[in-house]
């Protein structure tokens, strides 16, 4: 694949990250509560995270030892 799809997840990532962050500090500490539910925090957070992962993966070529990714050796 072209290194700027791989590069553009990580981006993605990061921008889902930063959101979920972004409203997790935006709570007030008085009343504490969210704007979102804390789920969907953590979801965003996580996801994120696991898009730059992936993201990162590609980059370096290590997806490609799977099958579903990679030439596959015949």
């Amino acid at each position: 694949m072209n290194h700027f799809i791989w590069i553009g997840i990580i981006v993605w990532g990061v921008l889902v990250t930063l959101f979920g962050m972004g409203t997790l500090t935006s709570v007030d500490s008085t009343s504490l509560t969210a704007q979102m539910p804390p789920h969907d925090l953590a979801f965003l957070v996580a996801c994120g995270m696991l898009s730059c992962l992936i993201g990162a993966l590609g980059l370096t070529g290590l997806l490609h030892r799977l099958p579903l990714f990679g030439e596959g050796k015949k």
